[in-house]
C-alpha cells in the first residue's frame, strides 16, 4: 500500500492510498464502523478536512478543489470494518 496523499489535518486519518494499482480513499470513523476504505472507480470529489477538498481520477491523481461536502462522496459509502486495526486490514 502506497501513500499517495493525507489530510492537512494534523488529527485526520484520511488519506489516498495505491493498492497493487487500485486507488482508494481511506478514513477512520470509530462511529460508522472503524476503518472504511471506498474504491476510486471514476473521478470523484471528497472533503479531506474541514475546509479541505480534493478531487481524484482512478489514476491516483489528486488536485485541490473548491466544493462543498454536498459536491462529494457521501461517508457513508465506504466499506467500513470493525475488525481492521490499520488500513492495511482493510485490503
Amino acid at each position: 500500500m502506497k501513500t499517495l496523499y493525507t489530510s492537512s489535518r494534523p488529527d485526520s486519518d484520511f488519506a489516498i492510498v495505491d493498492v497493487d494499482g487500485v486507488i482508494y480513499a481511506v478514513d477512520e470513523d470509530r462511529v460508522m464502523g472503524g476503518l472504511g476504505k471506498y474504491k476510486i472507480g471514476r473521478t470523484s470529489k471528497f472533503q479531506a478536512g474541514s475546509n479541505e477538498f480534493i478531487e481524484v481520477s482512478p489514476e491516483g491523481d489528486v488536485t485541490k478543489i473548491d466544493a462543498t461536502a454536498d459536491d462529494c462522496v457521501f461517508f457513508g459509502d465506504f466499506d467500513f470494518d470493525d475488525d481492521a486495526e490499520t488500513f492495511e486490514d482493510l485490503f
